[in-house]
């Protein structure tokens, strides 16, 4: 179903009177699973889950000892058990490294390896060059520019307490 339909859809069912708000949500639902997609092909093209990806890309930023694991996966919104299972592959892999907390000898801390530095980079900087080229093809740098700019005024309207049903 295009958008088209599924406005009219909407208007038909009585479900929306005014399909004005869903004008502007569907296609950014839609925009949001097309890039989504794209971008988890391209981690999967490196051997990476998404999970894998996201994990590694977190990694990037720790501290200079590393993550504990409590941490890192309340920052990925993951579970304890869903972090294990991709540490424990990503560590096979040679992308990370775990390494003993010297203060509690129970726990440890993530560190992305060199290797693992540099995958998460390359699938960043080809996510960076696919998207560029697909709003490229679709938007001139100009509209590129005013589209940013009305979605960032539409995303700040919306965050900054505008009342709510």
């Amino acid at each position: 179903m295009d958008l088209q339909e599924a406005l009219d859809e909407l208007r038909e069912s009585g479900l929306a009177a005014d399909p004005s708000p869903a004008r502007i949500v569907l296609p950014i639902f839609r925009l949001r699973e097309v890039i989504w997609n794209s971008d988890k092909e391209i981690a999967s093209q490196h051997g990476l889950t998404w999970a894998d990806f996201k994990t590694l890309s977190a990694l990037r930023h720790a501290p200079r000892q590393g993550y504990r694991p409590s941490e890192l996966y309340e920052e990925l919104a993951i579970t304890s058990g869903g972090l294990t299972k991709v540490l424990k592959k990503l560590e096979s892999l040679g992308l990370l490294q775990l390494s003993r907390n010297e203060e509690d000898g129970r726990s440890h801390f993530i560190q992305p390896t060199a290797k693992g530095k540099r995958l998460a980079e390359k699938v960043i900087s080809r996510f960076e060059k696919v998207n560029h080229e697909k709003f490229a093809t679709a938007l001139s740098p100009e509209e590129q520019a005013e589209l940013s700019g009305l979605l960032l005024k539409l995303l700040k309207g919306l965050s900054s307490g505008a009342p709510t049903i």
